[in-house]
């Protein structure tokens, strides 16, 4: 019984002191609590009646959120509906900014330019996509995409976060209206919670809000990471009723 509570424990200590831990990270560590539970299941099951029951409550936790997740898994992405909410609002060929982990939308030959000129990396299939060397989809079609993330070092967009020329600030706003961008999709994976980002300022004053996705009902879940990055599995499943982050659809006027 010892013996397997070693590596996971080493697994668990080890990935703790890490700062970008995900809780993927500990999945190698599951099987070995799965066989820690199972064994002090069965010594529970040999102690009589009381024990017994003991053991299904403490089984009956594990089914119920492995039923909740498959459940709430079932439902539609909310990133899947923005692209269709996208191809009916946006006209084919316009410039759209993303957020990260925004939907992802297939990129045309000027944004993959673009990205090669100024960003930090491009993607095969995106590569692929614009080469028109992939099967179109009228449900999904090709826009100047700005995945910011690749311009600026974090989310968050500050004008010291800039990279393609690291001398400079260049605030989003200056950088959006650059490129030509009219459309801005933001993703929020913590509803509710403030918002680090300076996007806020600008849309605050030029934004005009086209549709938002949610995960959920009216209110707020706190997060939204489902499905790779639940900060806390055993609430988030029961805080969301599909995967995906909140999500909005911005004019820039």
């Amino acid at each position: 019984m010892l013996v397997l509570a070693v590596y996971p424990l080493v697994v668990v200590v080890l990935f703790l002191f890490y700062e970008g831990t995900h809780v993927r990270y500990l999945s190698t560590a599951v099987p070995f609590l799965a066989l820690s539970g199972g064994a002090g299941a069965a010594r529970l099951l040999r102690r009589g009646s009381m024990a017994r029951g003991v053991a299904l409550l403490l089984l009956l936790l594990p089914l119920v959120q492995a039923a909740r997740l498959c459940w709430v898994m079932r439902g539609e992405d909310t990133r899947v509906e923005m692209l269709a909410e996208v191809a009916a609002r946006v006209e084919p060929g316009a410039c759209i900014a993303v957020e990260a982990y925004g939907p992802p939308l297939r990129f045309s030959a000027d944004a993959l330019a673009l990205l090669k000129e100024r960003g930090k990396w491009t993607a095969r299939l995106e590569e692929r996509e614009a080469a028109g060397l992939t099967p179109r989809d009228p449900r999904r079609p090709a826009y100047a995409v700005v995945p910011l993330e690749r311009f600026y070092e974090f989310a968050s967009v500050w004008p010291h976060q800039w990279l393609d020329e690291p001398d400079r600030d260049k605030p989003v706003e200056e950088f959006l209206d650059e490129v030509g961008a009219r459309y801005l999709v933001t993703v929020d994976r913590r509803p509710g919670a403030p918002r680090n980002s300076a996007l806020d300022d600008l849309l605050a004053r030029r934004g005009r809000l086209l549709v938002a996705v949610r995960p959920c009902g009216a209110s707020n879940p706190g997060e939204a990471n489902l499905p790779m990055d639940p900060s806390l599995p055993l609430l988030a499943i029961w805080r969301v009723s599909r995967p995906g982050p909140l999500l909005a659809l911005w004019r820039i006027e």
